[in-house]
């Protein structure tokens, strides 16, 4: 089977999900991950995406990080010369996402980009994540080609389903794991840093 016809079959899998077990997995999904962060107080400045589409939520969680004063930057999709990129951009409020991409809220177009370099820990939204931490995302390529750029110390989290985790699904040689899977139910590590 092809990753497009995969990505088809999991977009409908995941269509599927009861509204309550998306609402039911906030907390528990968010509590998994602020457990994480208090055993990792070096981690100030996260890079996560603004959930869209029946993706696990990530809105609350935004919120309760920029309580927690830590830094948080969301990806803006831009065109320049032809070609879609991926930026980091630092917000202080959801009231900054005025533009939309694909649909798809983002910060606006006023704020700078944000140093990569200030990157602690990405979240990454996912189709579904295999055994060894791959993950099948959309297929822009947008974060693998986000994650090349980063530095080596950036911890890669996939924001995701536990029924979507350990999945089979052709890798590629440009593919890039993520370190953790953080999950309504359980954390999955697969590489150790």
């Amino acid at each position: 089977m092809t990753k497009t016809q995969i990505r088809k079959n999991l977009l409908e899998e995941r269509s599927h999900i009861l509204h309550e077990e998306r609402a039911d997995g906030i907390f528990s999904r968010n509590k998994r991950f602020h457990d994480y962060l208090d055993d990792h107080r070096e981690i100030q400045h996260i890079f996560t995406f603004f959930s869209a589409k029946g993706e696990p939520d990530t809105h609350l969680l935004i919120i309760e990080l920029l309580a927690r004063n830590l830094s948080v930057s969301l990806p803006r999709l831009t065109k320049k010369n032809g070609k879609t990129i991926m930026e980091p951009v630092q917000i202080t409020s959801l009231e900054q996402l005025t533009e939309e991409f694909f649909g798809i809220a983002q910060p606006s177009g006023t704020l700078p980009p944000t140093q990569k370099s200030t990157i602690d820990l990405v979240i990454t939204p996912c189709l579904a994540i295999d055994n060894q931490g791959f993950r099948l995302g959309y297929g822009g390529g947008f974060y693998d080609m986000f994650f090349e750029t980063l530095e080596g110390r950036v911890t890669k989290v996939a924001w995701q389903f536990e029924s979507f985790c350990h999945r089979e699904f052709p890798v590629e040689e440009f593919d890039i794991p993520v370190n953790h899977a953080c999950t309504e139910s359980k954390w999955h590590s697969f590489i150790k840093i």
